[in-house]
């Protein structure tokens, strides 16, 4: 479970950035990302991941994939101990995983 001032919202109104996911045991929040989802050749974002054993700060970058053209962002999900970022392209979908702090 989360901690107490995540389950009830008041805490989690108060941090900066937008709601991306919401798991049982994580929130991810983006604080900052490129401004646009779709045709991209780069994303860069940096979230907050939000447990109850506390916050992790994960920053990335996603590339287009060479002869695939630009690339669709279609979402960020907690799994465990790495963020994974998936999207699609020409050459259909794939993921990346960051680590936090790295």
């Amino acid at each position: 479970p989360l901690a107490p001032e995540v389950d009830n919202g008041a805490r989690l109104n108060s941090w900066p950035g937008e709601l991306w996911t919401t798991q049982t045991d994580a929130v991810v929040l983006v604080t900052d990302r490129s401004r646009s989802f779709d045709a991209l050749d780069v994303f860069t974002f940096q979230a907050t991941v939000v447990q109850a054993v506390g916050l992790r700060a994960v920053t990335g970058q996603l590339s287009a994939r060479p002869d695939c053209g630009g690339f669709d962002v279609l979402g960020l999900r907690w799994m465990g101990e790495t963020l994974r970022l998936s999207a699609r392209d020409s050459c259909g979908l794939w993921t990346k995983t960051f680590v936090p702090g790295q």
